[in-house]
């Protein structure tokens, strides 16, 4: 199970909906499963992949620019499903879970990056950055990808308190300030600092995971209507499909104006667009086409059981297949670095299902030893 999982007996109405009136509203079914976003988080899951296991030339390039919807679709699902949540009293143990998985995460990737130093250099690693790089900006000190849980906890945080002071519709009005903010200084650092600015200045809770959280929150509350004016049609696919092809063009662009895509350029006017694409597709797709078709249900259980796991483990079993490769000679052949992201992300798959499997044989082992106790 991972951090967004509706169980089916959840209903798909949130709470804020009471403020739109019944007659404008047509209801979804009672108990809605969302296949399609467990299928988006498995393609998202394989996008993250793509990021660090690069394709060489164009085609990672083209990877790569289409790879950064990944993480803001992720806290856009988080804020879609993120009332629900509170409803059924989880958003403690929503928070309890993603910190158990940000420690674990760190503790793992400890390990695992001193033992590669150690490795290679015969020393240990040394920690990125420092106590207030760790507090405000989301970086880790090993397992630099693992930043997206520091910042989902962040993020569910400030959720938390703003609804307790003032409400989320609060949150929602900083949102597009904060994205067009980040872009700002994401796009154009040397024209207001003088200088290229480090990833994590933009990539954080507070410019990149609220803004795609109370997108996704604003979606879910007005569910009902969006799904009855957009109707059960391709329009959001075609949408998507036009926003990827932008995003390509704008990084082409990028490069074509600063000779190098480096820095804080990671978000680009066509990754909202995009994200917001990808959700109404999710909203207003035909469910029972998922359930009925045994392949896209199989897909979508795998979303919904094994993203966030192999969104941890894949920089290791990338690691892992690197060492192997320049230990036998074929890493940098063409046709291992071409298939490369497919493969980390099958490997990494089949990691995730094992790792599952033997997490549900100790739990159910457990609850008979509880019972006969």
């Amino acid at each position: 199970m991972t951090m967004y999982d509706m169980p089916p007996e959840v209903s798909a109405e949130p709470a804020c909906q009471s403020q739109i009136t019944a007659a404008e509203v047509t209801p979804p079914p009672h108990g809605r499963r969302y296949y399609t976003f467990d299928f988006l988080k498995l393609v998202c899951a394989f996008l993250i992949v793509c990021i660090h296991a690069l394709m060489p030339g164009e085609a990672g390039f083209v990877s790569l620019s289409l790879a950064r919807v990944a993480v803001p679709t992720f806290f856009a699902v988080t804020g879609f499903f993120y009332q629900r949540t509170v409803d059924r009293n989880g958003g403690l143990r929503q928070i309890r879970k993603i910190v158990l998985l940000l420690v674990g995460s760190v503790l793992l990737y400890t390990f695992w990056e001193n033992l590669l130093s150690l490795h290679y250099n015969g020393t240990f690693a040394k920690p990125q950055g420092d106590i207030w790089q760790y507090l405000f900006l989301n970086i880790v000190p090993y397992g630099s990808h693992i930043w997206y849980l520091s910042a989902v906890l962040y993020v569910l945080l400030a959720a938390l308190v703003f609804d307790k002071l003032s409400g989320r519709r609060v949150l929602w009005a900083l949102a597009p300030v904060l994205l067009v903010f980040g872009y700002i200084i994401g796009q154009f650092p040397m024209r207001f600092f003088g200088r290229e600015l480090p990833v994590p200045y933009v990539r954080n809770f507070l410019l990149t995971g609220i803004p795609f959280f109370c997108l996704g929150d604003m979606l879910a509350a007005y569910e009902r209507p969006i799904v009855k004016r957009v109707g059960n049609n391709v329009a959001p696919l075609v949408m998507a499909g036009v926003f990827a092809a932008l995003s390509v063009a704008e990084a082409h662009l990028y490069v074509k104006m600063y000779a190098f895509w480096a820095g804080s350029r990671e978000m680009f006017v066509s990754t909202f667009f995009l994200v917001l694409s990808l959700m109404l597709a999710c909203m207003c797709a035909d469910e029972d086409r998922f359930k009925k078709n045994p392949v896209l249900r199989v897909v979508s259980a795998m979303g919904r059981r094994y993203s966030t796991t192999i969104y941890i483990v894949h920089i290791i079993v990338l690691n892992c297949l690197d060492l192997e490769g320049m230990k036998y000679g074929y890493a940098w052949n063409t046709v291992y670095m071409y298939a490369k992201p497919l493969l980390v992300f099958l490997l990494s798959l089949g990691f995730a299902a094992v790792y599952d499997a033997v997490i549900s044989a100790m739990r159910n082992f457990f609850k008979k030893i509880k019972k006969r106790a």
